[in-house]
C-alpha cells in the first residue's frame, strides 16, 4: 500500500473505533466490501473511502466527533462549511491535500478523507418531501460545481436559494437545509433505504440493514451488512464477481498527496481567496469554451448528415429503374436488401426530427410492400418511434402493434395512441397497466403481481423450451391465462 491508502485505511479505521465506542452502526460501502469480501487490492483511487450510515447514525456520529475532536483531523458538512457540495460528511487528515481545483471552495479543510453518505428514509411525505428535495436541489445549482440538469423547476430552485443565501447569507442557509434533509430523511419503520450519489441512486430494502457482520480488509475489521451478496448484487448486478479495479491516476485538475498539506500549498500560493477567484474565473471559461466546442461539433454532426442523406437520395435516384423493376417482378427479398440503408438513413432522420424520403415513386413501393401488419419492437420502440413516423404508416393503412416493456412514460402515450395492439412484457419497474396482451415468460415466479394488469388477454411462454410441463399445469388451475410459445427458440433462431 502507498502512502494515500494508508491514511484511507487510517481514518476508516478511526471512522470505525469512534462508532464502536458511542454505539453507531455504519456499513463499509459497497466498493470498499467487494474489496474485501473478493480479496481485492485496496483502492488507490482516494474517493472510493466511503463509509454508508443510516440518516440518525449519521448525526449522531457528527455529534460524537464534535464532542471529541482529535488532532490533525476535521469533520465537514453543509452545518460546518458554506460551500460543501451535498447533504453527506467528510471525515479528513488537515495534515495532507486532496484538491479538486475545479471546484477548490467545495471543502474548507481539502485533506484525505473518508466520505459518509446517508442512507434515506424518506419519512416525511406530500409537501415537506418536496420541499426538502426542492432545497437540496437549489443548494447544488448554486456550488462551484455546473449544473448537471436543466429546466423550470431547477431554476426556481437555484433562484429561491441563492435569493436566501443573500438575504439570511450563505452559511446559515446551509445549515438551514442540512437540518431539513436530516428530519426528513429518516424514518425508523422505513421499508427501504435509497443512496444518492450524484445522479445515481441505489435502493436498498431495510431488512438489509437489520443484522450486520464483520469483514476484514488490509488486516482490519470492519462492519457491513450479513447479506453480502444481496448487498453487492443490488449495488452492481449478480456480475459483481467480475469487477476488477480500473487502472487509477491522479486526474489533471487535482492535486493529491499525502506527505504535503494543504496549508502548505496555501503558503506557497500566497492568498487562497485571490488563488480561487483566478481559478473560478478561468474554469468558467473553460466550460464556456467546451459549450461552444460542443455547439460546433454538433453543427458539423448534422452537416455530414444532410450530404450523407443527399448523396444517398441521388444513389437511389440513379437506381430507381433497377427498383421499379424488382417490385415488378416481385422481387421482395432483393428490394428488402437493397433498401435497408434506406431505412437506416429514415430512422436517423427520425432521430433528428425529420423524415426522409426523397422520391415519391421509391416511397409509393415501400408503401406497396404486402405486409400490412408491422410489429414495432425493440429494444424498447417506444424510445425511437414518434408521431411523425407512425402517422405516416397509419396513413398507408399499417395494422400497428407494438411490443413494450412498459417502463417508459415520457412520450408514449404520444406514440401508443397510433397502436391498434399493445403487448407488454412488463419488468420491475413497469408503470403501464393497461394493455391488450400481457406476456410472461414463466420461471416459478410469484404470478400475484399481475393481477395489477388489465389486459384482454394473458400469455405465459416457457422459458427455452425447458418448462412446458410445468407452465401448462399452471394454466390448468390458472385458465384466465393462455399457452403462449417463443417460436424462435423451438425454430432455433437467435
Amino acid at each position: 500500500m502507498n502512502r494515500k491508502q494508508k491514511v484511507i485505511l487510517s481514518l476508516l479505521k478511526e471512522i470505525d473505533e469512534i462508532c464502536r465506542k458511542n454505539n453507531i452502526e455504519y456499513y463499509l460501502s459497497p466498493r470498499l466490501t467487494l474489496c474485501a469480501v473478493e480479496g481485492l487490492p485496496f483502492p488507490q483511487n482516494p474517493y472510493f473511502g466511503v463509509v454508508l450510515m443510516k440518516t440518525a447514525e449519521m448525526e449522531r456520529f457528527r455529534q460524537a466527533v464534535e464532542n471529541d475532536p482529535r488532532e490533525k483531523r476535521a469533520l465537514e458538512s453543509m452545518k460546518t462549511h458554506k460551500y460543501f457540495p451535498g447533504f453527506y460528511l467528510r471525515y479528513e487528515n488537515t495534515d495532507t491535500v486532496c484538491l479538486n481545483l475545479d471546484c477548490p471552495r467545495e471543502y474548507a479543510y481539502p485533506g484525505l478523507g473518508i466520505t459518509i453518505y446517508p442512507l434515506r428514509a424518506n419519512g416525511d411525505s406530500g409537501m415537506k418531501k418536496r420541499w426538502s428535495t426542492f432545497e437540496e436541489k437549489g443548494w447544488l445549482e448554486n456550488i462551484d460545481q455546473p449544473a448537471d440538469e436543466k429546466g423550470f423547476k431547477t431554476f426556481c430552485s437555484k433562484m429561491l436559494i441563492k435569493l436566501r443565501c443573500q438575504l439570511t447569507g450563505r452559511q446559515w442557509t446551509a445549515r438551514k437545509i442540512y437540518e431539513d434533509l436530516c428530519r426528513s430523511q429518516q424514518d425508523p419503520a422505513a421499508s427501504k433505504y435509497s443512496l444518492k450519489r450524484k445522479k445515481q441512486v441505489t435502493v436498498y430494502p431495510a431488512k438489509l440493514f437489520e443484522k450486520t457482520q464483520t469483514v476484514e480488509l488490509e488486516g482490519e475489521k470492519f462492519q457491513v451488512p450479513k447479506n453480502i451478496k444481496k448487498y453487492l448484487t443490488i449495488s452492481y448486478g449478480s456480475g459483481y464477481r467480475q469487477i476488477r479495479e480500473p487502472k487509477y491516476s491522479v486526474p489533471g485538475q487535482s492535486i493529491i498527496s499525502a506527505r504535503v498539506s494543504y496549508a502548505e500549498l496555501w503558503k506557497e500560493w500566497g492568498s487562497f481567496d485571490r488563488f480561487v477567484k483566478e481559478r473560478l474565473k478561468s474554469v468558467r471559461k473553460v466550460r464556456k469554451s467546451r459549450k461552444m466546442k460542443d455547439y460546433f461539433e454538433e453543427s458539423w454532426d448534422y452537416v455530414e448528415f444532410c450530404g450523407k442523406r443527399m448523396n444517398l437520395g441521388i444513389s437511389y435516384e440513379r437506381k430507381k429503374d433497377y427498383i421499379l423493376n424488382l417490385y415488378k417482378n416481385e422481387d421482395y427479398v432483393t428490394l428488402e436488401k437493397v433498401f435497408r440503408p434506406y431505412f437506416k438513413m429514415m430512422q436517423k432522420s427520425l432521430e433528428k426530427g425529420e423524415i426522409f424520403a426523397e422520391d415519391e415513386e421509391i416511397l409509393d413501393i415501400i408503401r406497396k410492400f404486402p405486409a400490412k401488419h408491422v410489429v414495432l419492437t425493440g429494444g424498447e420502440p417506444s424510445m425511437q418511434l414518434d408521431d411523425c413516423f407512425l402517422s405516416l404508416l397509419k396513413a398507408q393503412g399499417f395494422y400497428l402493434q407494438i411490443e413494450t416493456n412498459g417502463t417508459l412514460t415520457k412520450g408514449f402515450d404520444a406514440v401508443t395512441r397510433w397502436c391498434d395492439w399493445i403487448t407488454c412484457s412488463p419488468k420491475k419497474d413497469c408503470v403501464r397497466k393497461q394493455m391488450d396482451e400481457l406476456k410472461v415468460v414463466y420461471l416459478s415466479q410469484d404470478m400475484s403481481v399481475y393481477k395489477q394488469y388489465s389486459c384482454k388477454h394473458k400469455m405465459l411462454q416457457p422459458c427455452s423450451m425447458q418448462n412446458t410441463k410445468e407452465v401448462i399445469e399452471f394454466i390448468k388451475k390458472n385458465p384466465e391465462w393462455r399457452l403462449s410459445l417463443q417460436t424462435h427458440k423451438y425454430l432455433h433462431i437467435r
